[in-house]
This record gives C-alpha cells, structure tokens and sequence, in this order.
C-alpha cells in the first residue's frame, strides 16, 4: 500500500523536535502535502506551505475533521506515559474513522516491544496492540539515541539539547556498563530522510529499523579526543550500581527514565537499543552520517 504523489501526510507533534525535521524534509521532498496536527497556529510553518490544522484531542469530531483526506499519519507526539496512549489511541481511532491508510506510531529510540527495563516506555505497548486490532497499516520506526546529543548544545537541530552520558563540551562522560555495548546512533535528518522515503515502499515493515551507526561509547570518547586533541574525565557505572540507583518508589516514570535507558544500554543487545536496520536494506541510498562523521562536523577545532 505504498503512498502515491501528492498524498496527503500529516505529522501529529510536528511543530518542533524531530517532527518538525520530518516536516521539512517532506517539504522539500516535494511529493506529499504536508499537514501538521496543532492544538496551537504556527505561522512560520505557514510560510513553508504546510497546511496546518487545529485539533483537539478530547474531541472525536475535531480529530476525524482534521484528518480528512490523509493518508498516513505519523505521530512525533511528546508526551509522557499514560497521556501519550490516551492521546495516540484517540488518534488511532479518529485515523481510522477519517480512512486513513497508514499510522505510525510515536516511537523514535529502542525496541519497545523487547523492552523490560524502561518503564516509561511501557504504555507504547498498548498502542501496539491497539494498532493490530485497528485496519490500519502500520510501522515502528526505530533508531536508537539520536547523534544529534553529541554535539549539544550546538547541533541538536530542533531537538532540545541533551547532555546525556557524554558532555562533549565540557569533555565528560559517564558511561554505562563497561562502554563496549553496541548501540545504535542516528542523526535527527538521517530519521526524517528514512522516514520519507519509506513512503514510497509497497508495503511497511512492522518494525522499521534505522542504523546510522552502530558503535560504543568507549569509541565516542576516543574519537572525539582525536578530533579536539583534548583528553575526557571518564567515569564508568556497572550495572549492578545502575540497578542500585533506581527509585522503587519513584513517584513518576520520569523519576528513573535516565537510569533505566543506562541499564538497557549497559545490557546490550537485549535492552532494545541494538536491531536491525530495517529501512537500511530497503532504502539503501540514502547515505548514513557516522559518530566519526559527526563528531568532526561539530568539534573541529578552528583554525
């Protein structure tokens, strides 16, 4: 069921984040019309020929309104835990009353449906199994942390910056397990490019994998003290000090998230945030930025 030209897209959280990027990428693929679900107006998105639709998620009505005439919708929704699938299923639900084609779901990091450890991630089961009750065609789109965080706070795009494990700038890192775990690492446009272009598949993957590389954090170090020349204060956190540090009585899921996304990470392959590059194979050519790549992009020293 592969997206014709001029399909309608609608991107739901698709005024800032990666969103946004997926946005502009399908604004200047040039294809698709694009339509950005928006409890608020955005002029500057306006500007871009994006049509932009007011939407209430309590209201039925107002989500099967705004998502006439779309074909498939992508959520980049933000929200947290239960919200999130409250949100998502109204949407599932008003994307199927309105004959939308296709859904993808808000996703964007490890493989949730493998996932023991990240409670935060928890409720996206639900919407999984919402979607294989519903008609609609659907995906998992996955790539793991974005690249993007290591150049924070310079070159995260619209993504807010984040220091998280290592603080390129300031030349610290505080790594999970021994730091040789596999991982998977993206940029933000990479996603967006990978994104569009499987519109154009005949058929979706349940889970659409994205690699834009898959290192360890003990190469991210090394590679960035070659390219600055500059040596990093280095820590190292086990597993069993990660499994220590975590709240039994936390009062929110967003207590522990860091926490719990060090302890996937620091288990390998089995914590979700190593997969198969999916998209990869069915879209080989779309070329991939590296952590080298990156890296030298963002902390060259000038001359």
């Amino acid at each position: 069921m592969s997206t014709s030209e001029q399909a309608v897209i609608a991107v739901a959280g698709g005024t800032g984040g990666l969103g946004r990027h997926i946005v502009e990428e399908l604004v200047e693929n040039g294809k698709y019309r694009v339509v950005v679900l928006s409890r608020t107006p955005n002029p500057s998105l306006t500007t871009l020929g994006v049509d932009v639709r007011p939407i209430d998620y309590t209201s039925h009505t107002s989500l099967v309104k705004a998502l006439e005439n779309v074909h498939t919708v992508i959520s980049c929704i933000a929200t947290e835990g239960e919200a999130l699938v409250a949100v998502q299923i109204k949407l599932i639900h008003a994307a199927e009353a309105a004959g939308v084609k296709r859904f993808a779901p808000s996703e964007w990091a490890s493989d949730t449906q493998i996932n023991t450890i990240i409670e935060g991630y928890f409720p996206k089961k639900e919407v999984i199994e919402e979607l294989r009750k519903s008609k609609l065609e659907w995906t998992l789109y996955m790539n793991g942390v974005f690249m993007n965080y290591l150049a924070s706070p310079r070159g995260t795009g619209h993504l807010r910056p984040l220091k998280f494990v290592i603080d390129t700038e300031n030349r610290t890192a505080n790594i999970p397990g021994t730091g040789n775990e596999p991982i998977i690492m993206t940029t933000v446009q990479n996603v967006a490019k990978f994104v569009v272009g499987s519109l154009s598949l005949p058929s979706w993957p349940e889970k659409s994998g994205i690699i834009g590389d898959l290192t360890n954090y003990n190469h991210v170090v090394k590679a960035v003290e070659r390219i600055t020349g500059e040596k990093f204060q280095v820590e190292y956190r086990s597993l069993e000090q990660l499994n220590k540090a975590i709240n039994p009585n936390a009062q929110n899921v967003r207590e522990n998230f860091f926490t719990q996304v060090c302890v996937a990470i620091a288990e390998g392959a089995k914590g979700g945030f190593v997969f198969e590059g999916t998209l990869n194979k069915l879209l080989p050519g779309i070329k991939t930025e590296s952590v080298d790549e990156f890296l030298a992009e963002w902390w060259t020293p000038s001359v």
